[in-house]
């Protein structure tokens, strides 16, 4: 469950207003599952697939850059090797699979089972793709295409929030009636359906459920009620559905994560940023960038998201020359951490910067002019973490990855920043962010299954050993 947020769910458990969660939490051995420091969602998940860690898949966000072009592209455009997901190690051993909608993941032919990716999850700019392909249309013939594919329909009104929560809500019990028919129909070893709706309407309604954000609005309040209470309320009925659809010696797992929080960022400003570290305060703004910041500023976030073929076609004809005589330069990531990527010669086409002496002074030079950011408004530390690539993600795409992720400090912060600012700097001013909520950096674990080692650590296990602990289980002659 893709934006589940443990503490919340804890909370609502607490409230008794989830019974069918506290029912599996009771039966259950469980775990806190922490994502790698600076990373967000796509990482957890596909790292949670494949078992190792991002060095090891590359997939940081839903786009990549290229050192050939210095453009930005949709992930899906790159072929990048990867290990196998779980799901093939035990498709390899004969096992009979099915996997639904997991978080951005390797796309998989299984030789014994189903593979289903986006039916419902949430890359609506793309469509269902299955395994076998004849497996897609069986299922938008019995249950229908994604209602949130088309986002035009859903205008700022309160009658287009409650047709986009509606829709949310209708896409869950279509999965949950897809799963128990195919519960009723086979014999499964291992059966994963995945559900996205606690992501997308964490994002979008935050601000309405949480009484205490800096955004709430009581009049959407008052017109919705808790839409991210009553989306976990329809999670819970799911659950409890597709476990009493289950055989009665059946083991449940539950993944889930990274949870939801206020956003906090300053990722509209980190073009800037990196310039004015790189270049200094008195330079002009790059046009390119300048166009940038403009084009965040009037479209919204699924406006961009169906313009990024036309964005990428004009930032790859119009790229400024400058933008290519740069040391170091911002490239696109969660809202949870800003990214940037050195100019490095000999990966980077028109690199500049030099492996050894020159590299180490440019990192050390950029983490102290990072941790000098603070918040324009309150003089709060803006950032909470600078985390270097090379000295903490190892594994054969290291090359693939940004260089440093620059972590924003939710915990000094308690609203969204207006504006960032320092002696090297200057002041920037951050574009508001358009979602009021944002990906935390833990999830959770839960099995009924035979006991782990995760279970026994005090520590919150990492996404990597998600695999290992379900390989285990097989393992151990289980099916």
């Amino acid at each position: 469950m893709d934006g589940l947020e443990p503490a919340f769910l804890q909370k609502l458990m607490a409230a008794g207003d989830l019974p069918g969660f506290s029912a599996l939490a009771d039966r259950s051995k469980r775990t806190l599952v922490d994502n790698y420091r600076g990373t967000g969602a796509s990482t957890f998940w596909f790292s949670g697939a494949i078992g190792a860690g991002p060095a090891h898949h590359a997939r940081y966000s839903h786009t990549h850059f290229d050192p050939k072009t210095y453009n930005v592209l949709p992930f899906r455009t790159f072929n990048i090797p990867t290990p196998k997901a779980f799901w093939d190690t035990l498709d390899d051993r004969g096992k009979k699979i099915q996997i639904i909608d997991w978080h951005r993941t390797p796309f998989s032919k299984l030789k014994n089972g189903t593979f289903i990716d986006n039916w419902y999850g949430h890359e609506q700019p793309y469509s269902i793709s299955t395994y076998p392909e004849s497996t897609a249309n069986d299922i938008l013939n019995a249950y229908g295409s994604d209602p949130w594919m088309d986002h035009a329909k859903y205008d700022k009104s309160m009658d287009g929030h409650k047709l986009f929560l509606s829709d949310g809500y209708q896409r869950i019990s279509k999965k949950v009636d897809y799963c128990i028919e195919q519960l009723a129909n086979n014999e499964f070893d291992l059966f994963v359906p995945n559900f996205a709706e606690l992501h997308q309407i964490g994002h979008d309604y935050l601000h309405v459920s949480d009484t205490e954000h800096p955004l709430f609005d009581s009049a959407m309040r008052e017109a919705l009620g808790d839409p991210l209470r009553e989306t976990y309320q329809k999670i819970d009925e799911a659950i409890t559905a597709l476990i009493a659809a289950a055989n009665d010696d059946t083991d449940i797992m539950l993944f889930a994560g990274p949870g939801m929080e206020t956003q906090i960022t300053a990722n509209p400003a980190m073009d800037e940023l990196t310039r004015r570290l790189d270049v200094g305060i008195e330079t002009n703004t790059a046009p390119t960038e300048a166009i940038r910041t403009e084009f965040r500023q009037k479209f919204s976030h699924n406006a961009r998201k169906r313009l990024a073929p036309l964005t990428r076609f004009v930032r790859q004809r119009f790229l400024d020359k400058t933008y290519l005589k740069r040391r170091f330069f911002a490239i696109p990531h969660n809202d949870n951490s800003g990214t940037i990527r050195i100019n490095l010669k000999g990966r980077e086409k028109y690199g500049i910067v030099s492996k050894g002496p020159e590299l180490d002074a440019l990192i050390d030079d950029l983490t102290d002019g990072l941790y000098g950011l603070r918040n324009a408004d309150t003089g709060a530390p803006a950032v909470s973490d600078v985390v270097v690539t090379r000295d903490n993600f190892g594994g054969p795409l290291q090359h693939e990855l940004p260089d440093i992720w620059v972590a924003w400090d939710r915990v000094n912060n308690r609203k969204n920043f207006t504006g960032i600012c320092s002696d090297r700097i200057g002041h920037i001013d951050v574009t508001p962010s358009i979602r009021p909520g944002d990906h935390t950096q833990s999830g959770l674990f839960w099995s009924t299954g035979p006991n782990h080692r995760i279970f026994d650590q005090e520590s919150p296990c990492m996404p990597e050993e998600i695999t290992e602990t379900i390989v285990g289980y097989f393992d151990e002659g289980r099916n």
